[in-house]
């Protein structure tokens, strides 16, 4: 039998990992593919470019900010739970190349539940620690998040050149959301 404080550090391994993962499985690399599958547009155009890396940071802002009005309506496991789903659908919606303007839109999308996990998962998953162990559970999410990024560039590492492969870097995201989420139906 798994102690509580061992499937805490699970399922805080899985939230630091998520957030790593979605926020760095977008490089220009994964751009400039992204573009030869959808409605031709110039990678090299330092506008979208960067509209497109600072996309998902623009979702992150608004996730943080939303949290402490979702937080009067429903409970932190509720949020993050249902976060956590949302950000699986967004995630699988960010693969469909259509344009350059659509993934801008879902990368915007997909940052607000990521934001809203990362707001809420780490302090909340703390609280349900005894005192002596409070610190180490947002120390690990903060290493997970790092091995999250870690995980991304491997995996576009991996991926080399082959445009064929690029959805590859959203699968990542994709189950630490999808196992995070089910984890924390059981907490």
């Amino acid at each position: 039998m798994i102690s509580q404080f061992s499937f805490l550090i699970l399922v805080v391994f899985l939230m630091g990992c998520n957030f790593g993962t979605s926020m760095s499985n977008v490089s220009t690399q994964i751009i400039t593919m992204y573009s030869k599958h959808s409605q031709y547009f110039d990678p090299d155009t330092s506008y979208i470019t960067s509209l497109l890396s600072i996309s998902v940071l623009i979702g992150s802002m608004i996730g943080s900010m939303s949290v402490s009005v979702l937080l009067t309506k429903l409970s932190k496991k509720t949020v993050v739970i249902s976060a956590s789903f949302v950000a699986c659908a967004l995630n699988i919606a960010q693969v469909f190349p259509v344009s350059w303007i659509y993934l801008f839109i879902m990368r915007i999308l997909f940052g607000i539940p990521s934001s809203i996990i990362t707001t809420i998962g780490p302090s909340w998953l703390a609280e349900l620690c005894d005192d002596s162990k409070r610190g180490i559970i947002t120390t690990l999410y903060q290493v997970f998040v790092t091995f999250g990024i870690v995980i991304s560039s491997l995996l576009l590492l991996a991926i080399g050149s082959d445009d064929k492969i690029w959805y590859i870097s959203f699968i990542p995201p994709f189950y630490f959301y999808f196992l995070c989420g089910n984890m924390l139906l059981f907490l």
